[in-house]
């Protein structure tokens, strides 16, 4: 393992230095989202079942559709997945969405607003990095391809971490 400042900047961001502001919310979800967008637009023309993920994560932070405050019965989140089927996700997805709505409901005795809800599950949904059969498995048949993957994962790695700390913290 390489020291932690050459590994950051292989991620094209340094790690932010104690003390320094934070940077507004509304401009991490921004960027996350056009990072979730061109990620999957990306995904989508290499054929990667990963883009559904990041259409998925990007449905639950933009779609009036998904509410997410309020108990989470099994009856609720079987409700939830129909609203994705209807808007056109697989049933994969919407296994994935029951599997993670989890965190969601570990919020819940702090009652926290519906944005952070949906950040929190936007970011669960898109942490797509590490472990077998992850987005950090997928392969490509051109340099070209490859590194433009390598700079879209950065970018989204760099982003779905930002946007998670900020999203943790807000009241």
């Amino acid at each position: 393992m390489g020291n932690l400042t050459q590994e950051w900047q292989e991620l094209g961001e340094l790690p932010p230095v104690p003390g320094s502001p934070a940077r507004p919310a509304a401009e991490l979800r921004k960027e996350f989202l056009a990072a979730l967008r061109e990620t999957e637009t990306f995904a989508e023309q290499q054929g990667s079942p990963f883009f559904e993920a990041f259409k998925l994560a990007r449905f639950v932070l933009e779609s009036d559709q998904v509410r997410l405050t309020g108990e989470l019965t099994p009856e609720r989140v079987d409700a939830l997945v129909k609203v994705l089927k209807a808007a056109g996700f697989s049933e994969r997805a919407g296994d994935v969405f029951g599997r993670k709505i989890n965190v969601v409901s570990d919020f819940e005795p702090f009652q926290p607003s519906e944005e952070k809800l949906r950040g929190l599950l936007a970011c669960s949904v898109a942490d797509v990095f590490g472990g077998m059969g992850s987005w950090n498995d997928e392969s490509f048949e051109t340099e070209e391809t490859h590194a433009r993957y390598e700079q879209l994962s950065a970018r989204l790695f760099s982003t779905l971490r930002a946007f998670t700390l900020t999203t943790l913290n807000a009241k």
